[in-house]
C-alpha cells in the first residue's frame, strides 16, 4: 500500500492522451505523455544538422528525444520539415548548446549555432501568433 503523496506523484494526468509504460514495476509506473500525439511544431532540419547531431545523440542517452526527432527526419540530403513536440524542441536546443560547448570542430559549432538560430526564429514566430 502506498500513501496518497506517492500515488499522486505517480498520476500526472487522467487524460486519455497519456499512456502508461509497458512494464509493470510499481516504481516505473508513472504516466508520461505520448510524444507522438503532441508533435505539432514544424521545424526545418537540414542534412548537416542530421549528421552532426546524430553523432552526439549516440554518445549520450539524455538526448533520446533529439535522436527520435532526427530518426523521423531521416538521412535524406534535402531540407526536411519535421513535426516536433515542445519536449523534442527543448532537447534539440539542449543538444545544440552541448555541441557548442564541447565540440572543437568549427563546422559542428556552426551547424549547432545555425540550428539554434532556426529554433529561435521558430519560437519567435510561434510567440507572435
Amino acid at each position: 500500500m502506498i500513501n496518497f503523496y506517492a500515488w499522486l506523484n505517480e498520476i500526472s494526468s487522467v487524460d486519455s492522451q497519456f499512456s502508461s509504460p509497458s512494464y509493470t514495476s510499481r516504481k516505473a509506473s508513472k504516466l508520461s505523455p505520448d510524444f507522438n500525439k503532441f508533435n505539432v511544431i514544424p521545424v526545418d532540419l537540414g542534412y548537416d544538422t542530421y549528421v552532426v547531431f546524430k553523432k552526439y545523440c549516440s554518445k549520450d542517452p539524455k538526448f533520446r528525444d533529439s535522436n527520435n526527432l532526427l530518426d523521423r527526419r531521416g538521412a535524406r540530403g534535402d531540407l526536411k520539415t519535421v513535426l516536433a513536440s515542445n519536449g523534442e524542441i527543448f532537447n534539440l536546443k539542449e543538444l545544440a548548446n552541448y555541441i557548442i560547448t564541447y565540440s572543437n570542430n568549427t563546422e559542428e559549432f556552426e551547424v549547432a549555432n545555425n540550428t539554434l538560430k532556426t529554433i529561435s526564429k521558430l519560437e519567435q514566430n510561434l510567440a507572435s501568433k
